[in-house]
């Protein structure tokens, strides 16, 4: 079965999932229609796992990081010059 008819059946079925997929089609030009099937359908191909697993890795560590900077308590201004504590306190976890 050619690799662009697999991708054409995919493409539904990736587009109505809950999380994020990733593809990694390998094979250089046998697999060149169905990486471009899966490109025009906004779904992220790469040419390696190697390459998938790093996106992977780079999309769980920026969630983290997201994640981390929005649970951090915000400062308010205050009209008295910062002390050395302010730092500290900015920074505190909750």
């Amino acid at each position: 079965m050619p690799a662009e008819a697999i991708a054409e059946a995919c493409v539904p079925v990736v587009k109505s999932a809950t999380r994020p997929v990733l593809s990694c089609w390998m094979g250089a030009a046998s697999v060149e229609d169905a990486r471009r099937r899966f490109t025009q359908a906004g779904i992220a191909s790469y040419h390696t796992p190697e390459e998938a697993v790093r996106a992977f890795v780079h999309s769980v560590t920026y969630r983290r990081n997201r994640s981390s900077c929005c649970n951090r308590r915000r400062v308010r201004p205050t009209s008295t010059p910062p002390t050395s504590a302010a730092p500290a306190a900015c920074c505190a976890p909750r």
